[in-house]
């Protein structure tokens, strides 16, 4: 049982810092700044990684001490009065950091979908301008658009 415990202690932390990650991405996606995202994307990767892992370890540690496939809420009501003392509060800080992370997720999801959409935009508005003899074509750029001097 004290494996189950550690885990769920584990995971907590784990959340509270891809919760951290996930607000330094949604900074830095207000901010239009691209390569410190790509960073950050690879560190929240690597914490996705560690999550999977976890996971696995959560399941093998909740089927050990008799609740296999059980919800946390279904643990708690096979549990004694002792051990549901020591795990309520666990199991509801680890809802409030899954809450939080799915909160900031889901505000760093909308700006990226809205930055996405202006960048499509701007894709959009430069379609059929094409360079061509010198010249571009399909706006009221001058006729010659470099520099004829060497």
């Amino acid at each position: 049982m004290n494996e189950f415990q550690e885990v769920i202690q584990k995971l907590i932390l784990l959340f509270r810092d891809l919760t951290a990650i996930e607000s330094k991405m949604l900074e830095a996606a207000r901010g239009e700044h691209i390569g410190l995202l790509e960073n950050y994307m690879t560190k929240e990767q690597a914490f996705i990684m560690q999550l999977k892992g976890l996971e696995k370890e959560k399941d093998k540690a909740q089927a050990e001490a008799g609740y296999k496939r059980m919800s946390f809420r279904e643990i708690l009501e096979a549990q004694g009065e002792e051990e549901r003392a020591r795990f309520l509060p666990l199991f509801e800080e680890l809802s409030r950091e899954v809450q939080m992370f799915q909160e900031v997720h889901e505000d760093l999801t909308v700006i990226m979908e809205v930055n996405l959409r202006q960048i499509n935009k701007k894709l959009d508005d430069t379609e059929g301008h094409i360079y061509s003899d010198n010249t571009l074509t399909g706006t009221s750029a001058p006729k010659s658009v470099t520099s004829r001097r060497v």
